[in-house]
C-alpha cells in the first residue's frame, strides 16, 4: 500500500475518505531506506480539505498536507525525497517523526508532552503516567538554516494527536481524574490541539480538543512577542502567524 501511496497522481483526503489515483503504481523498495533499527519515517503529500487548519493529523500519518510537504524539503535536517510524492525525514525524539509514536495519553496541558518507547506497550495503564519529557522542538525538518538563524523567519507547526481506544483500566483511572484534571480528561477523550513554535520561550502551546489556530494564538504571551519582536513567524499555508 505504501508503494501505491508513493508513486500514485494523486492523493486526497475529505472527512474520513481517502482517495488514490493513478495510471501506473510503481513498485519501491523501502529496505535501503528502513533498516532494523528504525531511523527515518516517510510522509506522504496529499490534497486536504481546505477547512483543514492543521498541518499534520496524527491518525492521518503517513499522509500529511501539500503545504507541509514542501517545508519537509526544505528543512535542514536531512530529508530527501523518494517515489512521486513521498518525502523521508530523520527521525529524533524532540521532531516531527516522532509523532508518529505519540501516545494522547502522554499530553498535559501544562506538563507538556512525554514520549513512550517499545517497552511501554507492555504497560496497562498509561493514564497520567509521565516519566521522558520531550523538550526543545527546534522545527529543523522545516526551516533552512539561513532562514531560521539570519533571516530570523520561522515556519510553525499546527498538530492534532488524534485520541485511541482505551482499555477498561485506562477509563477506570480516567474517571478518577475528572475533578482533579478535567482538561487532561478532555485531551485523553477528544484529541489535543498543539501549535509549536520553535523558540526557546513557549516552544509549544497545548490545548485539549479540536481547536483553531486563532485560538493557539492567542495563548502566546506579551513576553513571547517581545522577545521574538525581531523575527517573523508563519503557518504553513504561508498566512503570518500575528500576535492577537
Amino acid at each position: 500500500m505504501l508503494g501505491k501511496l508513493l508513486s500514485a497522481d494523486t492523493v486526497s483526503i475529505k472527512g474520513n475518505n481517502i482517495t488514490v489515483l493513478g495510471d501506473k503504481f510503481s513498485y519501491i523498495d523501502l529496505t535501503q531506506d528502513f533498516p532494523s533499527v528504525r531511523d527515518k519515517e516517510i510522509f506522504i503529500s496529499s490534497q486536504w480539505d481546505e477547512s483543514y487548519e492543521y498541518d499534520l493529523i496524527s491518525n492521518l500519518l503517513p499522509m500529511i498536507p501539500e503545504r507541509l510537504y514542501e517545508l519537509l524539503k526544505i528543512g535542514y535536517w536531512g530529508s530527501s525525497e523518494i517515489g512521486r510524492r513521498g518525502v523521508t525525514v530523520q527521525s529524533f525524539s524532540n521532531g516531527i517523526c516522532s509523532l508518529f509514536r505519540q501516545d494522547p495519553t502522554q499530553i498535559n496541558e501544562s506538563m507538556g508532552l512525554y514520549s513512550s518507547d517499545r517497552t511501554d506497550n507492555k504497560v496497562e495503564n498509561k493514564i497520567y503516567s509521565f516519566s521522558r519529557k520531550v523538550t526543545n522542538w527546534g522545527l529543523s525538518e522545516i526551516n533552512s538554516h539561513e532562514a531560521m538563524y539570519e533571516q530570523k523567519r520561522v515556519n510553525v507547526l499546527f498538530v492534532f494527536i488524534s485520541p485511541r481506544k482505551l482499555n477498561e483500566k485506562e477509563e477506570g483511572k480516567l474517571k478518577g481524574l475528572l475533578d482533579r484534571d478535567p482538561d487532561y480528561c478532555t485531551g485523553v477523550k477528544e484529541g489535543w490541539s498543539i501549535l509549536f513554535t520553535g523558540m526557546n520561550e513557549q516552544n509549544l502551546v497545548i490545548k485539549a480538543g479540536i481547536q483553531s489556530r486563532a485560538n493557539m494564538v492567542k495563548e502566546l504571551t506579551d513576553s513571547f512577542w517581545k522577545e521574538y519582536k525581531e523575527h517573523s513567524f508563519w503557518f504553513a499555508d504561508g498566512t503570518v502567524m500575528k500576535q492577537l
